[in-house]
């Protein structure tokens, strides 16, 4: 197989989060007086971290910041969370693919209690060899950076090798990995690691936005990731 090591992203790849992320957003940003109600604001924080999208968007100071946050998150780990479902064909896809004999990985910018946590619900914890997000206490303390999966990516490597299923961090290993994500910083982190990056367009990204960043490929459907991933 051209591609044993398979990463996947998260939110808008492997799970459709969006609706509980917006709705806690909403909630959040009431900390400052902000009363958001354009869609297409709500959903940029669909991926990235959430204290450089706030800073970026509404130019908060690092207290405001963190008072968003903090409301966010009372709302959003104890109720948004469990509002996340998988995207059609994306079980079938990931029991095929460890059925196969590939090793697939979660690099997500996601909190990690919330990673695990969702992938347990959806009872696909064990499918994963390795299960990466950030650090909350980052996010808390307003260290998280745009550059951040680009890092969680490069995390992923060394808990392969940690763990032992890979010997290096090597030119053989790049070739043979493989990073889907639907964001720019998806694809910016898997070229900015030395490893092929594929788009997805059914999550929160759109084509022009995946190419530009400099996707290798892209798929629409679970479907034609999975025949891509199997054949290639």
């Amino acid at each position: 197989m051209k591609y044993p090591y398979i990463l996947f992203d998260f939110d808008g790849t492997l799970s459709e989060s969006g609706p509980g992320i917006i709705k806690a957003m909403k909630y959040g940003l009431t900390a400052v007086n902000i009363h958001e109600n354009n869609e297409n604001t709500l959903r940029s924080f669909i991926g990235p971290p959430l204290n450089v999208q706030l800073q970026k968007i509404y130019h908060l100071s690092d207290d405001e910041t963190l008072a968003v946050i903090t409301k966010f998150r009372e709302q959003y780990d104890n109720q948004g969370v469990y509002d996340a479902t998988l995207y059609d064909g994306i079980k079938h896809l990931i029991h095929t693919l460890h059925d196969k004999g590939h090793i697939l990985c979660v690099a997500s910018s996601k909190p990690y209690p919330l990673v695990h946590k969702l992938l347990d619900t959806f009872h696909l914890s064990t499918y994963f060899a390795v299960k990466i997000g950030s650090d909350p206490e980052d996010e808390m303390k307003n260290k998280a950076v745009f550059d951040q999966k680009s890092l969680i990516i490069k995390k992923t490597f060394q808990t392969l090798q940690d763990k032992g299923y890979i010997q290096a961090i090597d030119d053989t290993f790049l070739r043979s990995a493989v990073m889907i994500g639907d964001k720019n910083y998806d694809i910016k982190g898997a070229k900015s690691n030395g490893i092929t990056a594929v788009g997805v367009t059914w999550g929160y990204g759109d084509e022009t936005e995946l190419t530009t960043a400099g996707a290798d490929y892209l798929c629409h459907t679970a479907k034609e990731l999975e025949t891509f991933l199997l054949n290639a």
